[in-house]
């Protein structure tokens, strides 16, 4: 077991100093520059320093176990999640048990098994509508002392059903208007935007009207099709938005089909940068959603809700993956 000491030689400071950054309960008056913060995580982490929490929580009378409720997806954004919960959980020594299902019944069991383990926090990126009774249930997990954290996708302008709750937000908006943006940096004067997703339509619609041009809009369950001919009839170079990669691909095929190269006249974006589409060829420009630190933080985040420190609602920005579908060869 690595002792503070230890640690304190390998950073080159006090144990005071080491025990104020490493115990996040600690009420000393001590003050750390960021700088040797950093040297004593850094330390410890070499070291192998693991915090005892079971001790620590036992006398509470709680696990220090974190629920984790997560969708069903298979794919790289749930993955993301998981690395990013796990990589900060691991360095606070906090163990992690994940749930993964799409249903309300689903989650709603979720919440009495955490209530009944006692754990000591949970996250959730819920792909459903939550009705009253889980409301009322998570409202109760939250008086027995349980903290709550959510992941939400959508943005940090949707409405939270329980608005003392925290979240990570990853701004589905911005991702639309940074579309928009590359879209009319490359000469694009006709605009289409294919799929759901309210947000990340609406970003990408207002920019493109804000600088002066027009945008149609196709819902996900009209043929690609539709999506192709329109392209095609345009006179002018026109740049197609989907929402998700999965119809991004439909479209670049059907394009590549009727002998038009996306990245020519007709530009194409996908979103979400799964597994495969960097091998479309040509590549298809995709939106990055950062999970991995939206995971991350939201772990940090709970882990100081847990020790009643004051936090923030966190917000992150998606970035533009440019490819030949977008930028040409």
């Amino acid at each position: 077991m690595v002792r503070l000491a230890e640690i304190a030689r390998a950073a080159e400071c006090s144990i005071g100093a080491v025990s104020k950054v490493l115990n996040p309960r600690s009420k000393s008056s001590i003050r750390v520059s960021e700088t040797t913060r950093k040297r004593i995580e850094q330390a410890a982490n070499k070291l192998g320093y693991r915090p005892n929490r079971s001790a620590e929580f036992l006398k509470k009378g709680y696990s220090p176990e974190i629920g984790i409720f997560l969708p069903s997806f298979k794919n790289d954004l749930v993955l993301d999640v998981i690395k990013g919960c796990s990589a900060a959980a691991n360095r606070a020594g906090f163990s992690l048990s994940y749930f993964f299902d799409l249903s309300k019944e689903c989650f709603s069991a979720f919440l009495k098994e955490a209530t009944g383990r006692r754990n000591c926090g949970l996250i959730t990126y819920p792909r459903f509508q939550i009705d009253k009774e889980t409301i009322e249930m998570l409202a109760n997990y939250r008086k027995s002392g349980g903290k709550v954290v959510f992941i939400e996708s959508s943005g940090p302008e949707t409405p939270l059903f329980l608005h003392e709750l925290n979240r990570v937000c990853i701004d589905d908006r911005k991702g639309g208007i940074i579309v928009a943006e590359h879209f009319i940096e490359y000469q694009c004067r006709n605009f289409i935007v294919y799929g759901k997703y309210r947000p990340r339509i609406a970003g990408f619609i207002e920019t493109v009207e804000k600088s002066g041009f027009t945008c149609r809009h196709f819902e996900q369950q009209i043929p690609a099709q539709k999506i192709i001919d329109t392209a095609l009839k345009s006179k002018e170079k026109t740049g197609i938005f989907c929402t998700i990669d999965s119809v991004a691909a439909n479209i670049h095929t059907g394009l590549l089909l009727h002998g038009e190269i996306p990245g020519k006249n007709i530009l194409l974006c996908g979103y979400d940068c799964l597994s495969g589409i960097q091998d479309l060829n040509p590549g298809l420009t995709s939106v990055y959603q950062p999970f991995f630190s939206a995971g991350e933080a939201a772990v940090n985040m709970l882990i100081d809700l847990i020790y009643d420190k004051t936090v923030q609602d966190i917000t992150f920005v998606p970035e533009l993956v440019p490819r030949e579908t977008s930028v040409g060869k």
